[in-house]
């Protein structure tokens, strides 16, 4: 399940969220329920007719990012888990290149 939601106030500040629930079902193969949520947000600024924008970032909010992968092959059931990048945040810059050049004359 995905949810993705934007809210902008005052047209230069925008904040964003999106979410993602991933569920992995106890089976008699699996004997764990393997359900982790995936919730980031973003707090943004622009700046000069939105050439310019700042931004605050966080990922993983809940501190869940698991990677796991079921597979059944052949007769060989496997569970493999792996380490991903945990919660954190970041602050960033970015600049909107758009065409300055002169205009045409008519």
């Amino acid at each position: 399940m995905d949810l993705n939601i934007g809210v902008y106030f005052r047209e230069k500040w925008k904040l964003s969220t999106d979410y993602n629930l991933n569920s992995r079902q106890k089976t008699t193969d699996f004997q764990t329920n393997l359900t982790n949520q995936l919730w980031n947000a973003r707090l943004q600024r622009t700046f000069k007719n939105d050439e310019f924008t700042a931004y605050i970032l966080v990922r993983d909010i809940l501190n869940q990012n698991v990677g796991i992968n079921r597979y059944v092959y052949e007769n060989i059931i496997g569970e493999e888990r792996n380490d991903r990048l945990k919660r954190y945040a970041m602050i960033g810059f970015t600049w909107n290149f758009k065409n300055k050049g002169e205009k045409e004359k008519q």
